[in-house]
């Protein structure tokens, strides 16, 4: 029998797993998903090549116990091959580690593929028309996102308008992810259940580019306080020992700038502040009209932790070089000039990301960032 294009007759594995995430609501969308599968299975089943095996909430995931109930089901879908991510205008009841249950099987699947683990990943996001009033606006904010953090974490998601829409983007891309599989399994590169082995890799230096942060009160909306920001994502660098280092050159007479460590799938900014409550850190150096001298302050899930830090030695200055290291056991320190100013241990469940921040609230300012270099160090912090 002549094989289908799309098709390679493998012999190592017998099936791939298949899991689909949705919030509810989404039936229809699913039974799609769920007939492209079955059509893909059967004919490969046709010419003996591994066929696809589907779970899905509720109804494939059986009753257990864990630390909680998203927990029990990350148990059972921990070794699926693909996962299918189907999100409308809502993501669902929030668990203890992410937004909703549909997230955190995302974040799953990203620690697994960052572990030595590949997941290919199907993401897509109903633009379906809906009723106005049946839109809950702080759901589509979870929405919104976590579409950006799937586009910072590298994830090239799909949109649709309509259920056939839907039925033909799903069957490019399932084909795709199951033709990536076969290749991997006919190389014997993949290997589901294998455990990877996890060695320190050689340090490396990454210069990233000069960053110019200045005012920008003319979108109030996107940044408050008038703040400018420089992403710094750290997903691949999760669980080893890094170190950002950098010079700042100010001559504003009153400035804010630092950095906020959080986690990927917040919020960088609140509705009107820097400050969100959440897992993040917010550690920034300022100086007021009325002081020539610098001072620091420290905020965890945005409460201020203690008073200002005056820095006497700072009258007059316009320069300062900065060190960030945050260690694989989740020990975050912050020097300037070589002197902790700062040190904590904060872990991050979900994917950490650095934000180098600037700001002025209602008066101008402008800092230039120079020689920023990221550094991935081993596990001990000491470069061979």
């Amino acid at each position: 029998m002549k094989e289908s294009a799309h098709l390679k007759r493998v012999a190592p594995v017998l099936q791939f797993k298949v899991f689909i995430s949705s919030p509810s609501g989404m039936d229809a969308d699913k039974a799609i998903v769920v007939d492209e599968i079955r059509l893909l299975s059967e004919d490969a089943g046709l010419i003996d090549a591994p066929k696809l095996s589907v779970a899905a909430w509720p109804a494939d995931i059986a009753a257990g116990a864990g630390s909680y109930g998203q927990a029990v089901i990350n148990r059972q879908t921990c070794h699926h091959d693909i996962l299918i991510c189907l999100v409308g205008t809502r993501m669902g009841t929030p668990t203890p580690r992410a937004n909703s249950g549909t997230e955190e099987e995302f974040d799953v699947a990203i620690d697994a593929t960052l572990g030595g683990h590949p997941v290919q990943i199907l993401l897509f996001f109903s633009n379906m028309l809906v009723r106005p009033q049946s839109l809950d606006p702080h759901q589509l904010l979870l929405v919104r996102t976590f579409r950006e953090k799937a586009s910072r974490l590298g994830v090239l998601y799909q949109t649709y308008d309509d259920l056939e829409q839907l039925r033909h983007l799903f069957r490019v891309s399932l084909r795709e992810a199951y033709r990536t599989l076969s290749d991997d399994s006919a190389s014997g590169r993949y290997s589901p259940r294998r455990e990877a082995l996890v060695l320190d890799p050689p340090p490396q230096v990454i210069r990233l580019p000069d960053v110019s942060l200045m005012s920008q009160k003319l979108r109030p909306q996107h940044a408050p306080q008038g703040a400018s920001s420089y992403p710094i994502p750290l997903a691949e660098y999760r669980r080893k020992t890094i170190r950002l280092t950098w010079t700042v050159e100010t001559s504003s007479s009153y400035f804010r700038f630092g950095f906020k460590y959080y986690d990927s799938r917040e919020p960088l900014f609140s509705a009107g502040s820097i400050q969100t409550v959440g897992q993040n850190i917010l550690f920034h150096i300022g100086k007021n009209m009325d002081s020539p001298t610098w001072f620091a302050t420290a905020y965890r899930s945005g409460y201020r932790l203690g008073s200002n830090l005056p820095l006497p030695e700072t009258k007059g200055r316009s320069a300062a070089n900065f060190t960030l290291d945050i260690s694989a056991a989740n020990l975050v320190t912050f020097s300037m000039d070589g002197a902790t100013l700062n040190e904590l241990f904060f872990p991050i469940d979900g994917i950490p990301i650095i934000a180098l921040m600037g700001w002025g609230d209602e008066y101008d300012f402008h800092c230039e960032i120079r020689n920023l270099i990221l550094h991935v160090l081993p596990r001990d912090g000491v470069a061979s």
